[in-house]
């Protein structure tokens, strides 16, 4: 058999599918391949929901699983194109002496900052609260998670909180 019919064979194996696409204005559209193998985009209102995440259990299976309500705001997320993802993301990297990089769900972690020796904490999020003021010391950047986004004026006061931190003797996540 030759090449070009080993490939002809493969592709008449593979099945349509149809991709959502969320675009940086946080619309999404859903596109599929026509016969000439372009992506067309399909007229239809088709997302996701929270129910259709294989991550997320059904409510009642005996293993953790999110509210109703949670449900909600999750699918109203994903419609306005967050990736939302409600796995627990625990771990916190050691970056340099005194720095930790670590996710909104360690954050989140009380114990786990306390033992990483976390002192200072620089929130860069939108809808994100400062979990434990009395804690510790925050620096929050409003930003979104978008690359239309300008974090240049923001950068310089976020290090300059770090260092103080650091040259005070505490550690920043």
């Amino acid at each position: 058999m030759s090449l070009f019919d080993s490939l002809a064979r493969a592709k008449s194996n593979l099945r349509k599918v149809e991709v959502q696409r969320t675009l940086e204005d946080g619309s999404c559209i859903v596109e599929k391949r026509n016969a000439d193998g372009n992506f067309v985009t399909v007229d239809e209102d088709a997302f996701p929901t929270i129910s259709e995440d294989p991550t997320v259990l059904p409510l009642g299976s005996g293993e953790s699983s999110v509210s109703k309500r949670r449900q909600k705001k999750v699918d109203r997320a994903r419609r306005l194109g967050f990736v939302v993802d409600l796995k627990p993301d625990l771990q916190c990297a050691h970056i340099a002496p005194g720095l930790y990089l670590g996710s909104q769900d360690v954050a989140a972690d009380l114990q786990l900052l306390r033992s990483n020796g976390i002192s200072h904490i620089v929130n860069a999020a939108t809808g994100i609260r400062c979990f434990f003021e009395k804690n510790f010391k925050y620096h929050l950047i409003k930003i979104l998670d978008d690359p239309s986004q300008d974090i240049k004026s923001s950068l310089m006061p976020a290090l300059d909180f770090m260092r103080h931190a650091i040259e005070s003797g505490g550690s920043v996540s």
